[in-house]
Order: C-alpha cells, then sequence, then structure tokens
C-alpha cells in the first residue's frame, strides 16, 4: 500500500491563478472558463493545467465507533458539508449524532444498506478484535468496489492482510493512522493514509475537511 500525507492548505486551498503570461495569444483561457462554466468548483493552476477544490465535494460516510475521536470525526465532516451514517452500540452516542444530524442505525447491516454506492465506511473502534470482527462482517455486507477505512492503531501486518483478503472480494482497504484526540474537532486531525491511490483519492474531500488548517495549530 501506498502511503501519504494530508496537508489541507496546500492541497485543496490553492486560489485560482490565471493562466501564465505564455498562455497569452492562446485559447486557453477562453477555453478554461468555458469548463468552469459548467463546472464552478474548477480552478487552474500557473500552467492552464485545471484542478478541482476538493472542498466543494460532499460525501457520504458511514461510520462505526462514536467515541470522542469518531464522534467528532462525524461532527466535523457534518460541519464541512458531508453527511454521515452512524452506528455505536451504545444507544445515547447514536442518538446524540442523530441529533446533531447524522443518520443513526440500529446495526451493521441497517448502516450498509443506507449508504450510496459505492460505499465508504470509517471504522473507529480499539485495535484487535473489535476492529478486526467488524471488519469482517462488513466484508460480508459490501459490495465490489467499496471502501473500509480503518482509522484506529492496528498492527501494519494486520493492515497488509486484511488490505490483500479485501481484495480478492473486491473491495478496497484503506488504513488511515489518525491523531488528534479531543481537540480535533475544533483544529483537525492529521492522518497518515495507505492504502489504493483510486481509493485514497476517491475520499480526497473527505481528508481535506478533516485535515487541519492553517492557523489551526498553535
Amino acid at each position: 500500500m501506498s502511503r501519504m500525507f494530508i496537508n489541507r492548505d496546500k492541497m485543496h486551498h490553492r486560489r485560482a491563478i490565471p493562466p501564465s503570461p505564455s498562455c497569452k495569444g492562446t485559447d486557453v483561457l477562453p477555453r478554461l472558463t468555458k469548463q468552469h462554466a459548467r463546472n464552478p468548483s474548477m480552478r487552474w493552476t500557473a500552467s492552464g493545467a485545471p484542478f478541482y477544490d476538493l472542498r466543494s465535494t460532499f460525501m457520504q460516510l458511514g461510520i462505526i465507533g462514536l467515541g470522542r475521536m469518531g464522534g467528532n470525526i462525524a461532527r466535523r465532516l457534518m460541519l464541512d458539508g458531508h453527511t454521515t451514517v452512524v452506528y455505536d452500540r451504545d444507544e445515547a452516542s447514536r442518538s446524540a449524532l442523530a441529533n446533531e444530524g447524522s443518520t443513526a442505525v440500529a446495526d451493521l447491516a441497517e448502516l450498509v444498506s443506507a449508504l450510496e454506492k459505492p460505499r465508504a465506511v470509517w471504522v473507529m473502534l480499539p485495535a484487535g478484535a473489535p476492529t478486526e470482527d467488524t471488519i469482517q462482517t462488513l466484508s460480508q455486507l459490501l459490495e465490489a468496489d467499496d471502501v473500509i477505512i480503518d482509522g484506529g492503531n492496528t498492527f501494519y501486518k494486520d493492515d497488509i492482510r486484511r488490505a490483500q483478503e479485501l481484495s480478492e472480494k473486491g473491495l478496497h482497504y484503506v488504513d488511515v493512522g489518525t491523531s488528534g484526540g479531543v481537540w480535533g474537532l475544533e483544529r483537525g486531525y492529521c492522518m497518515m493514509i495507505g492504502g489504493d491511490v483510486a481509493a485514497v483519492e476517491r475520499l480526497d474531500p473527505l481528508f481535506a475537511s478533516l485535515a487541519p488548517g492553517l492557523g489551526s495549530i498553535e
């Protein structure tokens, strides 16, 4: 699995820059202007290559485990415009998130049914049996091209094994080592992300919302 670090300010807050002087006299600016009219989220670099503001793309995420980390991850995503479907064995934790705008469900099967395809499910549980059992259950409920994210402290060899096992079922596995504690809701989370490129890029709008912004860490 490849690994990458997310810096939201460098990756996702680039402002629109007009084409460089070398583009004058060409059709680059009119062409990009037409593209931008069709897709307002489009911007371009000085070389004239278009890119997208990932934070203008809103996603749906299933979250399992609503402790101090999992619950606040859901809250931070909702504050940035994403929607969440949440599950925890503790009914009070589910109800608290439901009152704040999440869709709370009673079990894993209901969570999978509530998500649009291709699905993405973030598991935020203690390492070991709780995470292993949950991922095994999800692997039987999800379908090809869905993504399972493990945000806990799993031993890296278990991550490698899971990625191989899930790939045989057509599922993607993304390991996201997450730190930020109780301050993550306000300041954002530091993430070390491992997974295949296609799956990670699909989830980029979520990572952009969760990552710290400029000046948010003292």
